[in-house]
């Protein structure tokens, strides 16, 4: 019985996380459209004051989306039904569109994400969007915790029958 009843709990939770996301998820898309229009002038001219104010509303709807997505992943992965959509990708492609996306995040802390990847990476039989998710997850958090005006470093090398990825950061 108790057995049954922490099943029913477990299965409550995880359909009430889906509810969630997805009820997050609707206004946020709403928003980041309307942002989106706004910084591209389809409404009318917009000052420098102004499209800096629209663009830091559009980094934290990004981050918002970006939250709710780790926590739809986590929950897949709590439930078991995470499906992988394994493919050939280009593991250094993947390495730079990944520190290009904190790029951002960097720039605002004066701090240089340096990129030291072997001539060629190759391919590798992965799900590219949840590796590449990790690879950035990794990089944000050694940009935010390193000092301003510091250096995080990724660096990727070919070893035997292998791929290696580091993320380096001069945090504590």
């Amino acid at each position: 019985a108790n057995a049954a009843r922490l099943r029913a709990l477990d299965q409550a939770k995880d359909d009430f996380v889906a509810t969630v996301s997805h009820e997050l998820r609707t206004p946020l898309t709403s928003l980041s459209g309307y942002l989106e229009m706004l910084l591209e002038g389809d409404v009318g001219p917009v000052s420098e004051q102004q499209r800096r104010m629209l663009e830091t509303m559009a980094k934290n709807a990004g981050r918002l989306r970006a939250l709710i997505e780790d926590l739809l992943l986590i929950n897949q992965m709590d439930a078991g039904s995470l499906q992988l959509d394994l493919e050939q990708t280009s593991l250094a492609g993947l390495v730079r569109r990944a520190v290009q996306s904190v790029a951002a995040l960097a720039q605002a802390r004066e701090q240089r994400v340096e990129i030291y990847v072997d001539g060629d990476l190759g391919s590798i039989r992965a799900d590219a969007a949840h590796l590449e998710r990790a690879i950035r997850g990794l990089v944000s958090n050694a940009i935010k915790f390193s000092p301003d005006g510091g250096a995080v470093r990724v660096c990727g090398r070919r070893l035997p029958g292998q791929v290696e990825v580091a993320v380096t950061d001069e945090g504590v």
